[in-house]
C-alpha cells in the first residue's frame, strides 16, 4: 500500500446496490475506531443495529441522506454520510446538514482520505445551499477533534449518544459552509466569471497534491467542461488541465469544438496550444502568462500560445491577463512554499513547522538584532519595531490600534503568503497560525525581554475578518 498515493483516491455517489459493501465497511471502521475503548457486549449491540444491509439499505434509501464513498482502484477505503436536519436541542443555522458519519479504513488513515472525504462533504453542502455543516464527536476521540479543529468546526455544544446501554458524551461542532470566491470579485465579465470557474479547478488541484492549474471550455455562454492538471495523481505528463478539458468537452459536444472559448489560469504550453488548434477552439483566454512563469525561475517551454498560432497559421483569438492577480497568487513562490508545507498538515506536523521557524527567527536575529538596537528604546515599541523588520512590512501595514504599559494591539493588513495558501487549501487559518507562528513570533520577541509574548485574537483574523487583531504583551 505504501506506493499508492494519496492522490489516487476518488469519491463517488453511493448507488442503492451498495447496502451491503456500506454495512461492511461501516461496521469495520466503526469497530476499529471505538473497539479498544468500549466493551464488547455494547459494541455489539450497536453493530447490528445499525450496520445491517438492511439498515443501511433504508439509509440509502432516505432522500435527505447523501453517502459518499472513497476508493482507490476499485476497493473502497473510506465512507461518508450527510443528512439535513437540526439536532435535538441546538439550532445550527437556517439550513444545516450533518456529517454524521466519515470514517477511514485504518490502513488508509493518514494517507488524504479523510482530507479527500471533508472536501467533498462541503462541496455537496455548498450544492445544497447549507449554511452549517455539524457533527457529533465522542468526547474522548481526540484525534477526530483535532481534525475537525483543523477543517473549521469549533464546539457547539454536547449531547448524549448511546452505544448499548453506554450513555456517551459526545461534543457538537460545526462550521458555516464558505461561498465559492465567485461571490467577492464585482462586476466581471463574462470572460472573468470563467475565469473564477477556472480557479476553484486550480484550488482542487493543489487540494489533491496537484501543480494548480484549471480550464473552462464555454459555448454560447454556457459552460460545457471544468477540469485541472492532474499530472502527480495519474502520473501523467500529458495530464494538464487544458487537455483533460477538451478531453470533456469533446466527449459532449464531438472531436471538431468550434466555437467554443476555452479559459485558464495559466497560459497553454505548447503540447495544449497545438491541442487548441487540433481541436478546433476558435478563442481562449489566460491569467497568468509563460513570460511570467519564466522571471519567476519556473520551467517552461518559452513560446507563448499566440506566436504557436501564427506560426501554424490559424486565427486563435487570445485575452491575456483575464483576473492576473487572483492566477498569480496560484503561482507565487513563497504561496506553494506554504502550499507545500501545509497540505494535509495536523496540529503535530504544525508544530514541527513552527520548531523549524523559530529557529530561522532566531537565527536572523543574532544576525541582525544588534543593528536594531535603540538605547534607552521603550521593550513594547522594540519588540514591534523588531516584529516589522524580521516580516518586511511598513507601520502602515500592521498599524497600533492601542496600546498601554502592557500591551500592543495591532491590526495588519499585510500580505501574507500563509493566508493565501490556506484559502486555496481550504484550511482554517485559525487553526493554522495558532500552532505554526504563535510561538515563533514570541520565540523572537523574547531576544528583547523574556516576558515578551505574541498573541492573536482568533476571532478578528483573516480571512474570517478584514485584519488579524495581533497583540504583543509584556507579562508581569
Amino acid at each position: 500500500m505504501n506506493d499508492i498515493k494519496k492522490a489516487d483516491i476518488n469519491v463517488r455517489y453511493a448507488a442503492a446496490g451498495d447496502d451491503a459493501l456500506l454495512a461492511e465497511l461501516g461496521a469495520r471502521t466503526f469497530y476499529d475506531t471505538f473497539a479498544a475503548d468500549n466493551t464488547p457486549e455494547n459494541m455489539a449491540t450497536y453493530l447490528a443495529a445499525s450496520f445491517s444491509p438492511e439498515t443501511q439499505a433504508a439509509e440509502l434509501a432516505d432522500p435527505l441522506s447523501i453517502f459518499l464513498i472513497a476508493e482507490v482502484g476499485d476497493a473502497a477505503v473510506g465512507f461518508a454520510r450527510l443528512k439535513e436536519g437540526q439536532p435535538a436541542l441546538i439550532n445550527m443555522g437556517s439550513h444545516p446538514i450533518q456529517l454524521i458519519r466519515m470514517y477511514a479504513c485504518k490502513e488508509w488513515i493518514g494517507h488524504g482520505v479523510g482530507a479527500t472525504l471533508m472536501r467533498a462533504c462541503l462541496n455537496e453542502a455548498e450544492k445544497m445551499s447549507c449554511d452549517t455543516v455539524w457533527i457529533s464527536v465522542w468526547e474522548h476521540n481526540t484525534r477526530a477533534q483535532i481534525f475537525y479543529r483543523k477543517w473549521g468546526f469549533v464546539e457547539a455544544g454536547t449531547q448524549i449518544f448511546q452505544l448499548g446501554d453506554d450513555p456517551q458524551n459526545d461534543l457538537l461542532m460545526k462550521r458555516s459552509v464558505r461561498k465559492k470566491q465567485i461571490l467577492h470579485f464585482n462586476n466581471m465579465t463574462a470572460l472573468e466569471t470563467f475565469m473564477v470557474e477556472a480557479i476553484e479547478e486550480a484550488k482542487v488541484s493543489l487540494q489533491e497534491g496537484n501543480r494548480g492549474f484549471g480550464a473552462v471550455i464555454a459555448k454560447n455562454s454556457k459552460v460545457i467542461a471544468k477540469a485541472h492538471d492532474r499530472e502527480r495523481t495519474l502520473r501523467d505528463s500529458t495530464a494538464h488541465a487544458e487537455m483533460a478539458v477538451i478531453r470533456s468537452a469533446s466527449s459532449k459536444l464531438g472531436r471538431d469544438l468550434n466555437g467554443c472559448l476555452m479559459i485558464s489560469t495559466h497560459e497553454p504550453c505548447p503540447m495544449c496550444a497545438t491541442a487548441v488548434l487540433w481541436s478546433g477552439i476558435t478563442e481562449i483566454g489566460y491569467g497568468y502568462s509563460i513570460k511570467e512563469a519564466l522571471k519567476q525561475g519556473r520551467k517552461r517551454i518559452d513560446l507563448s500560445c499566440k506566436e504557436l498560432f501564427k506560426r501554424a497559421g490559424k486565427e486563435v483569438r487570445v485575452h491575456e491577463a483575464l483576473l492576473q492577480d487572483q492566477c498569480s497568487v496560484l503561482y507565487n513562490r513563497e504561496v506553494r512554499d506554504g502550499i507545500d508545507q501545509l497540505l494535509d498538515a495536523d496540529k503535530q506536523k504544525l508544530e514541527a513547522l513552527a520548531e523549524d521557524l523559530s529557529k530561522k527567527r532566531l537565527r536572523w536575529y543574532s544576525e541582525h538584532g544588534h543593528r536594531l538596537a535603540i538605547d534607552g528604546e521603550d521593550i513594547l515599541q522594540a519588540a514591534y519595531r523588531v516584529f516589522l523588520q524580521k516580516l518586511g512590512i511598513t507601520e502602515d501595514q500592521a498599524p497600533i490600534v492601542q496600546r498601554d504599559e502592557k500591551h500592543l494591539t495591532l491590526h495588519c493588513n499585510n500580505y501574507c503568503p500563509t493566508l493565501e495558501a490556506c484559502n486555496l487549501l481550504g484550511l482554517d487559518t485559525r487553526f493554522v497560525c495558532k500552532y505554526l507562528t504563535e510561538k515563533p513570533t514570541t520565540d523572537l520577541i523574547r531576544q528583547i525581554h523574556p516576558k515578551l509574548r505574541f498573541t492573536r485574537n482568533y476571532y478578528h483574523i483573516r480571512p474570517h475578518s478584514d485584519y488579524c487583531e495581533e497583540m504583543i504583551v509584556l507579562e508581569d
